[in-house]
């Protein structure tokens, strides 16, 4: 008799907590990775994660490949994802430097947590339509714009 009564409570147990979990996730979590490059830059190692209650982009590392980031007063880098017409940004980090010129080294691009993709964008621009950009100025007032489509990877 205590073994049925043991088995019982447990039962009414185990229907309680299944009842206070939420068995339709309100949506659905995607992970992806990311990475591109061009003749003078590379980005690597990206991962966001969409959907879900909290959202995160992190922009990966951003690697120089070649010497021409050199005297550099103030740079930007910036995540966004375009449709041809209309451009949505991510992500966009700034650093200028007042006091002289630097050079600008392989780096962290960044990361945020919270609503990544605005609610009218479509999942799918981002999965095709992801760019990286990089804006430098040098100590003339030069600026050269570095512009890389993403390769965008869902992980299953």
């Amino acid at each position: 008799m205590k073994k049925v009564t043991s088995f019982a409570i447990a039962l009414v147990l185990l229907f309680a907590l299944v009842g206070c979990t939420n068995s339709t996730p309100s949506s659905i979590e995607r992970v992806y990775s990311f990475s591109g490059e061009s003749n003078e830059i590379r980005v690597i190692n990206g991962v966001a994660v969409i959907g879900g209650e909290k959202e995160t982009f992190y922009g990966g590392t951003l690697e120089l490949k070649n010497d021409n980031f050199k005297d550099i007063t103030g740079y930007s880098i910036k995540f966004y994802i375009s449709d041809g017409t209309e451009n949505w940004t991510l992500l966009n980090n700034v650093v200028k430097d007042e006091t002289g010129t630097f050079e600008l080294k392989n780096q962290e691009t960044g990361r945020i947590t919270g609503q990544v993709l605005n609610t009218n964008m479509d999942e799918n621009a981002f999965e095709e339509h992801l760019y990286f950009e990089l804006v430098t100025t040098d100590e003339n007032g030069v600026t050269e714009t570095y512009t890389v489509p993403m390769k965008v990877t869902a992980i299953e």
